[in-house]
């Protein structure tokens, strides 16, 4: 007799009840935090994991002007958890009347933040605050929750928030994991009770890929879905292909990326007649050229080409590397007996800079977000670099700007089109980079560049002393620029100090900038980032003297999969550190988020002193050591 469908849902649901018991999966809530599907939870984006979310829930945005009336809504969200227990977030909520018709649109743009309290054998807390800071507040809401991982895979939360726009007075919710791939929720948000599932998949390397499906009590709202990914950013780490050995006794070749000479080793009579008990050590040593900022040492270590043997084995390998970037020695770095040292290039050990070449494509991009005109309204180019690189840190460049796409709001006649990206010439510069003393280094340019789409004669000299081993950081950088002679505009002058301050165990970067800016506005930045990997997440702050403010997070990454691509002398790559923000204006009369994009406004050569000859700060001895 067939068996009824009940009793394989019973057996089924009795199977996964005796699994052993992990817990509910954590993932991000309508709201664009970790929760449930309304309601916080006391988990956090894990550390080093990036979330993208979409959904198109009208409750999460019924706080906004017009609740209730709204037919049509998008919520784009992005959260990154930059410590094991501090969960940031972005979130882009979008609300339509009558199928987007003009003049019905409902936008906000927020951040949000959570902290997980502490851990106490079952239970989790956590507190945070979504849409916080500034004026454009119509999302906000401040809350604590704790979490329970119970038997039967059931985690229950509880907590109580203060609103003002959102869980304003006490909540719960309820997940249980029915399924190693299926979780079935309820929530109450101090308004609505709502109801859902949702299915996920992790996959081999980490990726996770889930969907959710719920619905509300409130009878004028339908049921709404999401979907997340979360992807860990240690996968978007690049690492050049290990130098290719020569030995010292083969024929030179004036092209060659590398040379390795090798000292033969001591035999163990030798040791022995000197009173050593020490194994024999065989030393290798590599002059590296590098000419597209890498961090190859610790690329080369991972690849096992620079890992020292351990003191156990019966030979050790003594391992010194020299690195070079844009034609200037930065770092020696060496391992023996496998501890890892490294300090600033030493003036004394031999020159040697190949004649190199850098073919470069990075993205252009200009866009406005949220704003009453569209969702993202974007002007996109391609700019291509051409790189001669001489010795002794003599370089040219040309970079060229080619126009791809735009949305309307950039087009002729769109509030954006001033801005527009055209194709043109972007720069033509020389460089000079210097590495006079141990720690100290500098980058000269001076060429042609249109900034903001108009061309000046520019001159741009930028200096850093690192001191303990690149732990510290202090950077002067000085600017003019002089408009072509047909144009009516000033000349215009930039004057930078800033400071940095590595930790180096968590990879961790503290920056403080002050400084008189491009068109004429001084203020003050702050920024707190961190390295996954080759992925850098940060958060920053600034502020100028007319107390206009901005927030937001960027996202630094290398735009060369799998390594540069070497054809004879010539490097071809992508970005090394392409750079994305997302930002809001704080403090407006309005009470809106107004649009600032050149605000504090300091522009670099298309290759800079910290992010292409210092490795986005990493070609220092103290990073070597850290890590």
């Amino acid at each position: 007799m067939e068996t009824p469908t009940w009793q394989l849902i019973c057996a089924a649901v009795a199977l996964c009840a005796c699994a052993p018991l992990h817990g509910a999966a954590s993932d991000l809530s309508f709201q664009g935090y970790s929760g449930l599907l309304e309601i916080p939870d006391a988990s956090v984006t894990p550390e080093g994991q990036l979330r993208l979310h979409y959904n198109n829930d009208i409750e999460s945005v019924s706080a906004l002007p017009e609740n209730r009336t709204f037919d049509t809504a998008e919520n784009y969200v992005v959260t990154a958890g930059l410590w094991d227990r501090l969960e940031f977030g972005g979130r882009l909520a979008n609300a339509f009347v009558d199928s987007r018709a003009e003049g019905t649109r409902r936008t906000d743009l927020s951040a949000s933040f959570k902290l997980r309290l502490f851990d106490y054998k079952w239970f989790t807390a956590a507190a945070g605050i979504a849409d916080f800071g500034g004026e454009g507040v119509k999302l906000q809401a401040r809350y604590g929750v704790l979490s329970a991982n119970l038997p039967w895979n059931l985690m229950a939360s509880v907590g109580l928030g203060t609103g003002p726009d959102r869980l304003d007075g006490p909540f719960g919710g309820v997940q249980w994991q029915a399924l190693p791939f299926l979780s079935l929720l309820v929530d109450y948000d101090a308004e609505e009770a709502n109801y859902g599932i949702r299915a996920g998949h992790t996959f081999a390397n980490g990726v996770r890929l889930s969907a959710t499906a719920a619905g509300t009590s409130a009878s004028d709202l339908g049921p709404s879905g999401s979907i997340t990914l979360s992807i860990p950013l240690s996968l978007m780490r690049t690492a050049p292909p290990p130098p290719a050995l020569q030995d010292q006794s083969s024929e030179s070749n004036s092209r060659s990326a590398t040379r390795v000479s090798v000292v033969p080793s001591k035999s163990a009579n030798d040791n022995q007649a000197e009173g050593r008990a020490e194994p024999p050590i065989s030393n290798l040593q590599v002059f590296a050229s590098t000419d597209t900022p890498r961090n190859s040492l610790i690329a080369w270590q991972k690849r096992g080409l620079l890992e020292p043997l351990s003191s156990g084995t019966t030979e050790r390998r003594a391992l010194e590397a020299v690195e070079y970037r844009y034609g200037v020695p930065v770092r020696e770095s060496g391992a023996k007996s496998a501890r890892w040292s490294s300090q600033f290039r030493r003036l004394r050990a031999p020159f040697e800079a190949p004649v190199r070449g850098e073919l470069r494509i990075s993205p252009f991009l200009r866009n406005i977000v949220g704003t009453e005109t569209g969702t993202f309204e974007y002007s996109l180019a391609a700019d291509t670099s051409a790189r001669a690189q001489l010795p002794l840190g003599l370089g040219g460049y040309v970079t060229y700007t080619g126009a791809i796409a735009e949305s309307d709001g950039y087009r002729d006649g769109g509030p954006f089109a001033r801005r527009r990206i055209e194709s043109d010439l972007k720069q033509a510069a020389l460089q000079w980079a210097f590495h006079p003393l141990p720690g100290l280094m500098g980058l000269i340019s001076h060429g042609e560049s249109r900034i903001e789409e108009e061309p000046y004669v520019f001159t741009h000299a930028d200096f850093a002393l690192l001191l303990d081993g690149g732990r510290h950081r202090f950077r002067f950088a000085i600017g003019d620029y002089t408009p072509l002679d047909e144009l009516n505009l000033p000349d215009r002058e930039t004057r930078i100090a800033e400071y940095r301050f590595l930790w180096t165990k968590p990879q961790l970067f503290v920056e403080l900038q002050r400084g008189d800016y491009f068109f004429g506005d001084e203020g003050t930045k702050v920024e707190v980032s961190r390295f996954f990997g080759d992925v850098n997440i940060g958060l920053f702050y600034q502020r100028d003297d007319d107390d206009n403010e901005q927030a937001g997070i960027a996202f630094s990454i290398p735009l060369t999969p799998g390594g540069e691509t070497r054809v004879g002398p010539v490097v071809l790559s992508g970005d090394p550190d392409w750079r994305y923000t997302l930002s809001s204006t704080f403090n407006t009369d309005s009470g809106e988020n107004l649009v600032r994009p050149t605000d504090l406004l300091e522009p670099l050569p298309s290759y800079s002193l910290v992010g292409d000859v210092l490795d986005r700060d990493r070609a220092v001895p103290a990073y070597i050591i850290g890590n």
